[in-house]
C-alpha cells in the first residue's frame, strides 16, 4: 500500500499545454517522417515561440530530442499507445 501511495507522489506528470504538444509533434512525426518548431506550432495553432517554449520543456523531462542547428529534425522520444 505504501509502495502505491510512494508511486503517485513521485510520479510525473506532463501538462495538458505541453501534452497537445507532444501529441502534434507525434502527428507530424506520423505524416511526415520529421518535423520543425514552427510546424508544431501551426498543427496546435499557437505562436511559434509558444510551441518552443512547450518543446523546451519537454526537451528537458527527456520526451523530445532534435539535432542542434538543424531544421527538420524535432523527433519524439516517447510513442502513443493505444
Amino acid at each position: 500500500m505504501a509502495s502505491r501511495r510512494l508511486e503517485r507522489i513521485v510520479k510525473p506528470t506532463v501538462p495538458p499545454a505541453q501534452t497537445r504538444c507532444l501529441l502534434a509533434l507525434i502527428r507530424l512525426q506520423m505524416r511526415h517522417g520529421s518535423a520543425s518548431i514552427g510546424g508544431v506550432a501551426d498543427e496546435m495553432g499557437v505562436a511559434k515561440s509558444t510551441a518552443q517554449g512547450h518543446l523546451a520543456r519537454l526537451a528537458r523531462a527527456g520526451l523530445v530530442a532534435s539535432d542542434a542547428g538543424k531544421h527538420g529534425t524535432l523527433r519524439a522520444l516517447v510513442e502513443v499507445v493505444s
